[in-house]
């Protein structure tokens, strides 16, 4: 059986064995509300409302500084039409994960072999990303890396539609044009399958008077961003766990010998973890840059390594590693072809690290959701802030998600928990309640008390962390 098939099946049975037990996690909780919100009207789909950042409680009349292009919505909504809960979840994930899968498989038929297929399933980056289904990081990766496939094969027309069809999913895909656009600059039928996209701007403006993309980019700074430094480091640290990179060749012993130390808070709480996935994110943008002076395909990926790595330094708010999904097919397919001999058996410890980065990622958003539970069934509903998968539980419990800023009437029960993004609150509250839940132990993405954020290196700068629990606390206090 080709790659293309096998990679294809793995990616989507691991999306829909993710979905089993899952609750809204990250922002899939605001897909969710958008996408009900849109259903019945999809050719306005930036007229819906929720408190939230920039606005807070203030009601705008749309939310057309929205950063997203409406693909990842209308495909949310027409999920959630489907079905509500796994189903939603399924539908909105597997058929991306299995697009996936074949693009890669079939880029990896004209450079890397079985071993590029070996090394994109075990990256740890692409098994978060799996399990985040209702995120949009998912589609666009599976449209961009169909895209460079269909080049790559010599079908310019279905590349500039699964090109224009990512930009449509998410912005930052419109770096891949730059690769992709000189290298068609006389193919026309490249542009004429870009068309969609040229043709979705115009119709947004014919809504809302002006081009989405261009307002999103005047508006830019209204929303909270990490400092460029920061994220620049923060972008090189979460590159290292893309998998590939830590595989490029003899300089990777150093992973090898140091990843595990990494991983012994005692040592250094830290430090060494960065400097070993320092290591490797470098090897990755050395991999990349080599790549420019190879062949034609090798040439098209490491470019699109580059800007990928670029385009979240420069164009996010912050560094994410869900952010850098883009980057694994490329990584792994280049790292393929530079390891030799026993070389090759560097790669089987990234499948090691996979499955542990998703319980994690699992472990955080299980105590999340029953912190929360506890929070409901102890007192009646009150008001919360916070985010994710605590917001989502509260407000299925019946509590009211409240902005900083705006009033809260006397008796008033205000939960906030430690790391769910809560905002600020106002000075003078009584605290009548503490709810305490103790995580599990081993691996994990978020520990503000630590500095561990996996998600933002506003959270913290190192991507991962191992050691105690973390403690997610959540207190409750009453408004005077």
């Amino acid at each position: 059986m080709k790659p293309r098939f096998v990679l294809a099946a793995i990616l989507a049975l691991l999306c829909a064995l993710f979905q089993l037990g899952a609750v809204p996690i990250l922002d899939e909780e605001s897909y969710l509300d958008i996408g009900a919100q849109i259903a019945g009207h999809p050719w306005a789909p930036y007229d819906w409302w929720r408190p939230w950042q920039p606005w807070g409680a203030e009601h705008p009349e749309n939310a057309y500084l929205y950063a997203h292009p409406p693909g990842h919505l209308w495909w949310v909504a027409a999920s959630q039409a489907l079905g509500g809960g796994l189903l939603t979840r399924l539908a909105a994930g597997v058929p991306l994960a299995a697009l996936l899968g074949y693009s890669a498989g079939a880029l990896s038929e004209r450079l890397g072999g079985w071993l590029a297929v070996g090394i994109i399933a075990g990256s740890p980056i692409l098994w978060l990303s799996l399990q985040t289904a209702l995120m949009p990081d998912l589609g666009v990766t599976a449209l961009a890396t169909a895209a460079v496939a269909a080049w790559v094969y010599k079908r310019p027309a279905l590349a500039g539609a699964a090109l224009a069809a990512a930009c449509s999913w998410k912005y930052p895909a419109l770096v891949l044009l730059l690769p992709l656009g000189w290298l068609a600059r006389k193919e026309w039928r490249l542009w004429a399958g870009f068309a969609p996209f040229v043709v979705l701007q115009l119709a947004l403006t014919a809504v809302y008077g002006e081009p989405h993309l261009t307002h999103v980019l005047a508006t830019a700074d209204e929303i909270g961003r990490g400092p460029l430094g920061s994220r620049a480091l923060g972008t090189l640290f979460r590159l290292g766990l893309a998998g590939a990179p830590a595989w490029t060749g003899p300089a990777s012993v150093f992973a090898l010998i140091g990843a595990p130390l990494a991983f012994i808070p005692e040592l250094d709480e830290g430090r060494l973890t960065l400097i070993v996935l320092g290591v490797l994110g470098s090897l990755a943008l050395l991999r990349a840059t080599v790549a420019l002076r190879e062949g034609p395909i090798a040439q098209l990926l490491g470019a699109w390594v580059l800007l990928v790595v670029l385009g979240v330094v420069f164009g996010h708010n912050y560094a994410g590693g869900r952010y850098l999904l883009p980057a694994v097919v490329p990584l792994g397919l280049l790292a393929a072809t530079h390891l030799k001999g026993h070389l090759r058996f560097l790669a089987l410890p990234t499948a090691l690290l996979a499955p542990a980065m998703l319980f994690g990622e699992r472990a955080s958003m299980s105590a999340a959701d029953e912190l929360a539970q506890a929070t409901t069934q102890a007192h009646p509903p009150g008001h919360f802030t916070g985010e994710w998968t605590f917001r989502w539980r509260m407000q299925e419990e019946g509590w009211t998600f409240w902005s900083p800023g705006e009033p809260l009437p006397t008796g008033t029960l205000l939960a906030v928990p430690t790391h769910s993004s809560p905002g600020p609150i106002p000075p003078g509250l009584e605290l009548v309640d503490e709810r305490v839940t103790e995580g599990a132990g081993g691996l994990r993405l978020t520990d503000l008390e630590v500095g561990i954020g996996y998600h933002a290196e506003t959270l913290g700068p190192l991507p991962v962390g191992f050691g105690t629990p973390q403690r997610e606390i959540v207190m409750i206090y009453r408004a005077p």
